[in-house]
């Protein structure tokens, strides 16, 4: 998050290299996830995917893709037979976002993945 630092600040320290810490979490950073949810939501729907009925982090592509949120990172499973499916997505996602494809992640939310 980028702030200019408040009034009274002596001038000569407001440089680019200078860090504050924050005496309690802004009100509206408790919302983030809600927003990033409704603002990419209409895109996923748009790739053929349906959210699921029990968590609303979990989408499930048509072509077995399941997609994973949290906050704004997003993780896609898929089997093996489902390779192209899965960068068709990454295809479709990296022209609405700016988006990077990591490697395979060893973890997610703490969960650990084990690949055969």
């Amino acid at each position: 998050m980028y702030m200019t630092l408040p009034e009274g600040w002596p001038d000569g320290l407001n440089i680019p290299i200078i860090v504050v810490g924050l005496n309690k979490a802004l009100y509206t950073l408790k919302h983030q996830p809600q927003c990033w949810h409704n603002y990419i939501n209409p895109c996923l729907v748009s790739l053929e995917s349906t959210l699921s009925q029990c968590d609303p982090v979990h989408y499930l592509g048509s072509d077995g893709v399941l997609m994973l949120l949290y906050v704004d990172d997003m993780s896609l499973v898929y089997p093996k037979d489902a390779i192209k499916a899965a960068n068709k997505v990454k295809a479709r996602l990296s022209e609405k976002y700016k988006s990077t494809n990591h490697f395979p992640a060893p973890q997610f939310v703490g969960i650990i993945i084990h690949r055969e």
